[in-house]
């Protein structure tokens, strides 16, 4: 199944809800005018049994270019727009994570287990949030199992490749890493058990992240 952005901004939103006979839509190109045409066509047809609508240009390459490879540029476009900022931002939550353990005088340890680990599973959590409610259970659970394993391996190695990784006090990591078996076979076990996650369930998870949070912290500082 394709899913579909028929989504509209204002100004084509007037435009489609117009009960006019004629529209007049200006604008440069970029204005959303073949985008209107497309969702507009979509929209008889499935509303109207065997209508027929046809687009047409000057030239047969305008054609193409507004109505094929346009959608394309502009999806590349925003995917290269995102890539930017993400790498940006990346950039600046290091500057303020170490400038924030400094201040502080937390571990930077401690900021990039927490501060960083919750702001970069954000996403995460709103696309799963999302995927739950679209009934859409396994595109959750692929989400989680591949962003665990692209992080364990795929990050690790990339960033190991780039400069070697070194280990200084092993014990600082047992307690995460000892909080990451728990959870993860608690969650598996679950799963596993009636094929489900309930609520319980999901609450006895969360305690275990706070238990962890608890005594990572005073430890810690």
């Amino acid at each position: 199944m394709v899913a579909l952005d028929l989504s509209l901004h204002y100004k084509q939103g007037v435009a489609f809800q117009s009960e006019a006979t004629e529209i007049l839509y200006g604008g440069a190109a970029g204005g959303g005018k073949s985008f209107l045409m497309r969702v507009a066509a979509i929209l008889w047809c499935l509303q109207v049994p065997k209508l027929q609508v046809y687009l047409f240009r000057r030239k047969y390459p305008d054609l193409i270019a507004n109505h094929i490879d346009g959608s394309q540029r502009k999806e590349f476009g925003r995917l290269f727009i995102g890539i930017a900022l993400l790498l940006a931002s990346a950039d600046g939550i290091v500057k303020l994570s170490s400038s924030l353990a400094s201040t502080a005088g937390i571990p930077i340890f401690v900021v990039g287990l927490v501060v960083l680990a919750i702001g970069t599973s954000l996403p995460e959590l709103a696309f799963s949030i999302k995927s739950i409610s679209e009934h859409e259970p396994s595109m959750f659970f692929g989400n989680l199992l591949g962003s665990t394993i692209a992080n364990s391996t795929l990050i690790v190695g990339t960033v190991s490749l780039i400069a070697p990784i070194k280990v200084i006090a092993f014990n600082e990591y047992l307690l995460a890493a000892v909080a990451f078996i728990l959870v993860f076979s608690g969650f598996w076990f679950f799963v596993r058990s009636k094929h489900r996650l309930d609520r319980w369930e999901g609450g006895i998870l969360l305690l275990i992240y706070i238990t962890f949070l608890i005594l990572e912290f005073s430890r810690q500082v």
